[in-house]
């Protein structure tokens, strides 16, 4: 019996000798990303109070003292970081709210990553054992 074409396609392995993945992974984790994004874009008009006691407080002000100069005084408690990037947020967009929750979002991303490798790394002698190679 020979094997069915969309299974040659979807369970290729892609990646190094030290680790790999077949392409219905990337499917699954594409199609997790997608709908995870979509659940938050519908959530992005939701102002919250940290938004309305703080960050648009914080942006205002770095607008009013011209941007990168702002940094010369103290504005929010935020990491010197975070301040940078609402610096270069005051000069890309003029809606706050939606600039500010990207970022977020795009660093949960990041850290997904960060944590996928990680577990990825942590369970390899697991996987090995259960699957073999």
């Amino acid at each position: 019996m020979s094997e069915r074409m969309i299974d040659k396609v979807l369970l290729k392995k892609i990646g190094k000798k030290s680790w790999n993945l077949k392409r219905i992974d990337l499917l699954f984790i594409g199609l997790i990303v997608i709908i995870s994004f979509l659940i938050r874009w519908q959530m992005m008009p939701i102002r919250t109070g940290d938004y309305n006691d703080f960050l648009s407080k914080w942006m205002e002000k770095i607008r009013i003292n011209g941007g990168w100069n702002s940094l010369g005084i103290q504005i929010s408690d935020y990491a010197s970081p975070y301040m940078y990037i609402m610096c270069i947020l005051s000069y890309i967009t003029k809606n706050d709210l939606y600039a500010l929750k990207l970022v977020s979002i795009f660093f949960d991303y990041c850290a997904a990553v960060i944590v996928f490798f990680i577990l990825f790394e942590v369970t390899k002698n697991f996987r090995k054992s259960l699957f073999g190679g």
